[in-house]
C-alpha cells in the first residue's frame, strides 16, 4: 500500500513538473491555447499575476473566451495590472461575445461590472444572456431581481419567479428566500 501511495506521489509531482513547463512552450508554439488558459488559471491561484496575464493575453488574442473572461476579472480587481474597469467591460464583453453566454462567465461578469456602473438597462440584456449556460445561478438570482424590482427591466413578477425558481431549484438559497416571500405576497405569481 505505501509503495502504491509513494508511486502515485511521484507520479503527480512528475506530472505537475511536466505541465507548468508545457503550458508556456505549447502556448508560445500556438500549439494548444488550452495550454495558455489552464497555465494562466494556475498561475492566476499561485499570486503569479504577471505569467498569469501574458498566458491569458495570447489566448485572448486568438479567441479562447474564457481566457478573455480572466482577464476581464484581472482588470477589474487590478491582479498584476492597474485597476481598469473599462478594459474589464470590453474583455468580459470578448468572452460574452465568442461564447454566447455558454462557459466562459464573461456575459455575467460584464452584467455585474454595468450593474456597478448603474446601467441597469444593459446589466439585465447580459444578465439574460448569461441565462444561456443554464449553470450561471447568480444570473438567474440577479435577473429574478431585476424583474421582481423592475430594475432595467418592465417589473413582472411572474418572471421573477421563473428566475428565482431555476436558480434556487439548483441550490441558490437566496432565490429559495425570495421565493418564499414572493409567492406569500404574490401567490399567483407562483403558479
Amino acid at each position: 500500500m505505501k509503495k502504491i501511495l509513494l508511486t502515485t506521489l511521484l507520479l503527480l509531482v512528475i506530472g505537475t513538473n511536466l505541465n507548468a513547463s508545457t503550458w508556456e512552450e505549447d502556448c508560445d508554439n500556438g500549439k494548444d491555447l488550452n495550454y495558455c488558459n489552464m497555465g494562466g488559471y494556475n498561475y492566476l491561484f499561485e499570486y503569479k499575476y504577471k505569467k498569469a496575464l501574458a498566458l491569458f493575453n495570447i489566448a485572448c488574442e486568438h479567441n479562447f473566451s474564457q481566457s478573455c473572461a480572466y482577464l476581464g476579472g484581472m482588470y477589474s480587481k487590478g491582479q498584476g495590472v492597474e485597476k481598469n474597469n473599462q478594459k474589464a467591460m470590453e474583455y468580459s464583453k470578448k468572452a460574452c461575445d465568442l461564447d454566447k453566454g455558454v462557459g466562459s462567465g464573461g456575459c455575467l461578469k460584464l452584467a455585474l461590472l454595468l450593474e456597478n456602473k448603474k446601467d441597469y438597462k444593459s446589466a439585465a440584456k447580459y444578465y439574460e444572456i448569461a441565462t444561456n449556460s443554464k449553470i450561471q445561478l447568480s444570473a438567474y438570482f440577479n435577473l429574478g431581481v431585476y424583474y421582481y424590482l423592475g430594475k432595467g427591466v418592465k417589473k413582472d413578477k411572474i418572471k421573477a419567479y421563473k428566475y428565482w425558481y431555476h436558480a434556487a431549484k439548483n441550490g441558490n438559497t437566496g432565490a429559495q428566500d425570495n421565493l418564499d416571500i414572493l409567492c406569500k405576497e404574490s401567490p399567483w405569481a407562483c403558479k
